[in-house]
């Protein structure tokens, strides 16, 4: 059985659609475990919903963060497959036959799979001038929503339920989420050159992964607060914990964007990437922070752990004659 691993804080508009798309899934032998990270929004209500329509159970809990709750959700959860799927994301019909299709090919397998984006929730500002273009002319219905509404809900629970591929092409914004074209070049060429990195692919937004190798790893890191690196840390000890990454583009579900602080989000991501650091202060992380901070490019620090031995070796050389201080 599949656990699916949704936590969740204030976005129970977006949860509605989320959950809504788990009640057409091909692959029915799944439970839905919802952590309420401290909502004071109408959460609950929108669980209770799906009670008797899907094997759901709900969690709350005082506001303590996205891992303390990804751990509630796993120390709760009955299946031996752990597939996580943010508040946010509609997911495929197929989304979970194509995570579980791997699973039973192969163990110790982290599956990362696709994100892409979908606006569910139209508001001003929210679109680049080329998406809102790019939505008009293939949907000509929402020229009139652009120009005169500041905000609006595009699409309803029923029009997944009876015309999901539909509705999707309808409101889909085209390309991939996030700054991934450059990790998935050398990933997907691996077979004649080793990828070094393929853990800063796995996002907890779409990826699975047996409950077993997440409980020998400890979970989630609950030092982490706010937003980011949580998932990456975790992917990194999967990593070296004897995990295989796969990627695949069939396992899909769509990020309802949404606005965001982005100033708040970075400041987060800065603090979780310093205790980072200092927690493993290796040439892994040092390079993965050479890479975040755009000082080095994904090939130049594949190149590095490539060449780790003959670097470390020609440093030692120069320190013994003096050339370096």
């Amino acid at each position: 059985m599949i656990s699916v691993v949704i936590p969740t804080y204030n976005k129970a508009n977006y949860l509605l659609l989320t959950l809504t798309s788990f009640l057409i899934q091909s692959y029915t032998d799944f439970e839905v475990i919802v952590i309420d990270d401290g909502s004071d929004d109408n959460t609950k209500d929108i669980v209770d919903l799906f009670k008797g329509k899907l094997n759901i159970r709900y969690f709350f809990q005082e506001n303590k963060g996205r891992s303390i709750a990804r751990n509630v959700g796993i120390n709760n959860s009955q299946g031996s497959i752990i597939v996580f799927n943010d508040d946010d994301r509609i997911a495929h019909k197929d989304f979970l036959l194509q995570h579980h299709s791997f699973h039973i090919k192969m163990d110790s397998l982290v599956v990362i799979g696709e994100k892409r984006r979908i606006l569910s929730v139209w508001m001003n500002h929210i679109l680049s001038k080329r998406e809102l273009l790019s939505l008009m002319k293939k949907n000509r219905e929402l020229i009139r929503i652009f120009t005169y509404q500041e905000k609006e809900v595009l699409f309803k629970p029923e029009d997944l339920i009876n015309n999901f591929e539909e509705t999707i092409a309808k409101y889909e914004i085209a390309g991939n989420e996030g700054n991934f074209d450059e990790l998935l070049r050398l990933f997907t060429n691996r077979e004649t050159k080793k990828f070094h990195f393929p853990w800063l692919m796995g996002t907890t937004a779409n990826l699975s992964c047996a409950k077993q190798l997440i409980q020998e790893i400890g979970g989630f890191d609950e030092n982490y607060k706010g937003w980011g690196m949580e998932d990456t840390d975790l992917c990194f000890r999967l990593y070296f914990n004897g995990a295989s990454f796969i990627y695949s583009d069939q396992a899909v579900n769509y990020h309802q964007i949404h606005p965001v602080n982005h100033s708040s989000k970075y400041k987060e991501f800065d603090r979780n990437l310093e205790y980072f650091m200092r927690k493993y202060d290796n040439i892994y992380s040092r390079t993965f922070y050479l890479w975040s901070k755009g000082l080095i490019d994904m090939d130049g620090a594949n190149f590095i752990l490539d060449n780790i031995d003959v670097i470390t070796s020609n440093i030692s050389y120069a320190n013994r004659k003096g050339r370096i201080y």
